[in-house]
Formats: C-alpha cells, sequence, structure tokens
C-alpha cells in the first residue's frame, strides 16, 4: 500500500506530535534497539519534554499503521528495530520539478554566502533534505548542475550586527547604533528597526531615527555595537514598505520627485527594451534605432550611477539637475588621467 499525502495524515496532528515521530523515526534508525525508556528519556534530554509510556506506544502505532512503517520488536535486544533497513519516515513528498525548483533556490542562497542568513537557511534545506523520501531520486543531469547565479559583490556585514539587527525585527525593539557616514565621523544613534532590504548586494536596514525623527536607511556594512534596549515600539500604520519603495531607483530616498528621461544609442538600445528597468518605465523608439527610457523616482544619486555605467551609449535628457551633476562628476574623472 502506497504511503499517502503527508498532508492527509497528519491533518490535526499538533507540531509536539511530528517532532516526536522524527525522533522516533531517528533513534530506530541509529540501530540501537530503542526502547521506550530510551525514547522518553531522549526525548526529555533533545527536545525538554516530558512524555509518557502511554504516548510513545500510541505514536508507534500510528506510524506503523499509518506511515507502514516497519517497527518490530526484538525480545532478546529488548527494542525496537526497523525489519526493513532503508526504511525512513518519509514526510514530505516533493514532485520532480518541485525538487529541482529547491535546488535551484539552494543555488541562489551563494549570494548571502558568509552571513548568518546563509548559515541559517543551509540549516533549513539540510533538514530538508534528510526528511526527504530516499525513494527520490536525483538525475544524473543534476549533479552537474546547469545553472549559475552571478552577483555583484556583496557588503560584508559583522556576525553580531546581523544578529542584532535581526532580534530587533523580529521583538520590535529599540537599537543603539554607532554610524559612520562615507567621509563622516561615526556617531551614535537610537533607531526603530523596521525592514531589511537588499539592493545589488548591499543590506539596507530602514528605521525610524528617533536622533533625526524620521525614516532613514541605514547600510548594515557600516553600522557597528548595536545594541538592542528593553523598550519595545509600534511600527506606525503610516509606514508602508511597497509606498517606501515606489518610485525608487534603488533604497536611498530623498524627498522630491523628478522625471527622468534618458536617450540610448542603438548599441544599447536592444539590451534596455530586454528588461523592466522600472514598474512605470515608458519607451520611446525612434527612427535612428535610439530609444528613449522615460520614469518617475526619488533616487538621483543611484540612477546617476546607474547611467554612468552605459557610458557613452547613454544620455540623460531630463532633469536638468542630474545632468549638471554627471558633468561634473565627469569633469572630476577627467582631471584624474
Amino acid at each position: 500500500m502506497k504511503h499517502k499525502i503527508f498532508q492527509e495524515k497528519t491533518m490535526g496532528k499538533t507540531k509536539n506530535q511530528l517532532r516526536r515521530w522524527l525522533y522516533i523515526d531517528k533513534r530506530i534508525r541509529s540501530g540501537d534497539y530503542p526502547n521506550t525508556t530510551h525514547f522518553i528519556k531522549g526525548f526529555l534530554e533533545e527536545e525538554g519534554e516530558e512524555i509518557s509510556i502511554r504516548t510513545i506506544m500510541r505514536d508507534l502505532e500510528f506510524l506503523k499503521t499509518e506511515f507502514n512503517a516497519p517497527i518490530e520488536y526484538d525480545p532478546y535486544q529488548l527494542g525496537y528495530f526497523y525489519s526493513k533497513k532503508n526504511y525512513r519516515l518519509s514526510i514530505l513528498n516533493l514532485k520532480e520539478s518541485e525538487l529541482f525548483a529547491l535546488m535551484i533556490a539552494e543555488k541562489a542562497l551563494e549570494q548571502y554566502k558568509n552571513t548568518p542568513v546563509h548559515r541559517k537557511l543551509m540549516k533549513i534545506f539540510d533538514k530538508i533534505h534528510r526528511i526527504l523520501d530516499e525513494k527520490i531520486e536525483i538525475k544524473a543531469s543534476w549533479l552537474n548542475f546547469k545553472y549559475t547565479f552571478l552577483y555583484p559583490g556583496a557588503s560584508i556585514v559583522e556576525d553580531e550586527v546581523w544578529e542584532t539587527v535581526f532580534r530587533g525585527l523580529e521583538e520590535n525593539r529599540e537599537m543603539e547604533i554607532l554610524y559612520t557616514k562615507p567621509g563622516e565621523e561615526a556617531e551614535k544613534r537610537l533607531i526603530h528597526p523596521y525592514h531589511i532590504v537588499n539592493n545589488n548586494g548591499t543590506s539596507y536596514l530602514i528605521a525610524y531615527c528617533m536622533t533625526r525623527q524620521g525614516i532613514r536607511v541605514f547600510a548594515l556594512s557600516r553600522i557597528q555595537n548595536p545594541r538592542l534596549t528593553e523598550r519595545q515600539f509600534e511600527i506606525s500604520k503610516d509606514f508602508q514598505i511597497e509606498e517606501f519603495l515606489q518610485k525608487k531607483f534603488g533604497v536611498l530616498p530623498e524627498e522630491e520627485e523628478k522625471e527622468i528621461k534618458i536617450r540610448f544609442n542603438p548599441d544599447a538600445a536592444f539590451y534596455i527594451k530586454e528588461r523592466i528597468w522600472f514598474p512605470e518605465q515608458k519607451l520611446s523608439e525612434e527612427k535612428d534605432g535610439s530609444l528613449t527610457l522615460s520614469f518617475q523616482t526619488r533616487s538621483l544619486p543611484e540612477v546617476k550611477r546607474w547611467v554612468m555605467n552605459w557610458g557613452k551609449n547613454a544620455k540623460v535628457l531630463a532633469p536638468e539637475i542630474l545632468i549638471s551633476d554627471i558633468k561634473n562628476e565627469l569633469k572630476a574623472m577627467s582631471a584624474l588621467y
């Protein structure tokens, strides 16, 4: 008889029951012939929860009847074992396409290497791997994985900063930090952490700054000596992350919204048409093959950096402040050579 889908079997079951089933399966697969005393003592040591003999017996019977677990008792070893050596409890059924998607997601995590986020997520993937049905086959072609993600260089964030910021976000705790802006001295700030945004390899913390009395954006790589206070806060009902990020070409905010117009020559026009650079962008094709990209934004510094990456293939038509800024930047660059 084939196993039923896990969700059907476990409907109405609690997390504690699932934890017990997984623990029982792990102990039996260890091959040391555990008995009810071993289950009770071990579960208390590992999970910190007391369970009764009656509960263990119910769980063993449930695993045998509902999961077809080949659990048998050895009167000589005074413990339980699997009559089928390769059996393991299958609590997660994945289609081939779902498993492949899972492998792609795991590959995508490489951009977060050397961060607590990566380490924690990899632990989750490891747990998923361990509870997958061993009957699921991995195609040989997948081992030579034909899917690669290329990322910009990631900013370096100290473990202490990651851990403290995440706790602050989770618990809505006020935080004291030492923050350094480029070319300035480090400054103490008192903040309420709201949200983290990763943009082009750099992680930013969006927070209400009590020191400046307003929403500010902090690069996590520039935060030092974070400390959570005992005070909690409520996120303002006026703050919506979608609205905050709307009409930004990144995450760095400016108060005034500007209309951007950029002309791309025919060589670059082909690449510009391939992507959506901004949700409400407009494209206008010219007879000579050039292309004009228009959109509204409040992030001129980031637009400037992006435009300059295109070199001679892009020309800003508006606004005048951006044109002037790029001219000054080019003059300064020219003086270096």
